[in-house]
C-alpha cells in the first residue's frame, strides 16, 4: 500500500492543485456576481435611476453644446468624426431615426479631447 499510495499522490497531486486553482477562480468570479446581484435586488430601481441620470445628463450637455456653440468652430475632420459617431447610434433623443446627416451633429457632443482642443 506504500508504494501504490505514494505513486498515486505523486501522480494526482498536479490533477488536484489544478482543480483547486480552477475552482477558487471560478469561486471568486461567482462572489463578484453575487454582489452585483444582491445590490440589484436591494436597489430594485437602480436601472431606472440610471437610465434617468444619463437622460439628464444627455439633456444638459446638448444645452451646454448650444449655450457654448462647440460644434460652431469645428474643422471639417472632427465634423465628421461627430456625424460618423452620430450615424452609428440608433436614435436621437426625440426618439427619432438617425440618418447621419449634418443636421443631426447638434446632438453629438464632442469627447473630452476634442472639447479641450478648442
Amino acid at each position: 500500500l506504500g508504494d501504490f499510495a505514494g505513486l498515486s499522490f505523486f501522480f494526482l497531486a498536479p490533477f488536484f492543485g489544478i482543480i483547486a486553482i480552477v475552482a477558487t477562480e471560478e469561486g471568486y468570479r461567482l462572489f463578484r456576481s453575487l454582489r452585483s446581484l444582491l445590490f440589484v435586488l436591494k436597489n430594485k430601481d437602480a436601472g431606472q435611476q440610471l437610465y434617468h441620470t444619463r437622460q439628464s445628463l444627455k439633456t444638459d450637455l446638448i444645452a451646454l453644446q448650444e449655450e457654448f456653440q462647440w460644434l460652431q468652430n469645428l474643422d471639417e475632420d472632427t465634423k465628421q468624426r461627430l456625424e460618423k459617431r452620430q450615424s452609428m447610434s440608433d436614435t436621437q433623443p426625440e426618439g427619432k431615426p438617425c440618418t447621419g446627416t449634418s443636421d443631426n451633429l447638434k446632438h453629438s457632443l464632442p469627447g473630452p479631447a476634442e472639447v479641450h482642443a478648442n
